[in-house]
């Protein structure tokens, strides 16, 4: 049996459910940050995901806003193992993988 992902959260609650200001019901994204971008949800361990709502119209963009996430440090964002763009629309369950540019290598001649 595995473990639920730790739930982060920005919203109230409406009527017993968890809900924006305006009332409405969020959806649940699975988040996986990678490298340098963890430091942005601290209480995951590394390896493991969370789950974040957001508004059911949310995009990718959207998702880098409510984990405070700058766009430039968002290199590679990953939607159920593709990549996307942050203007995709993000649906109930989506798992989503962010990477930091990355660096190394050395010049070749």
């Amino acid at each position: 049996m595995s473990e639920e992902p730790e739930r982060h959260s920005r919203w109230g609650f409406f009527n017993g459910l968890l809900a924006t200001a305006d009332g409405e019901i969020p959806m649940k994204v699975e988040i996986k940050l990678f490298a340098t971008l963890r430091r942005h949800l601290p209480d995951l361990a590394p390896g493991q995901g969370g789950v974040v709502d957001l508004p059911a119209a949310a995009t990718g963009r959207d998702l880098l806003t409510v984990v405070k996430i700058p766009e430039e440090e968002a290199a590679i964002f990953l939607v159920n193992g593709r990549r996307q763009e942050l203007s995709v629309p993000l649906h109930e369950g989506d798992r989503v993988s962010i990477f930091p540019p990355l660096g190394g290598g050395g010049a070749t001649a």
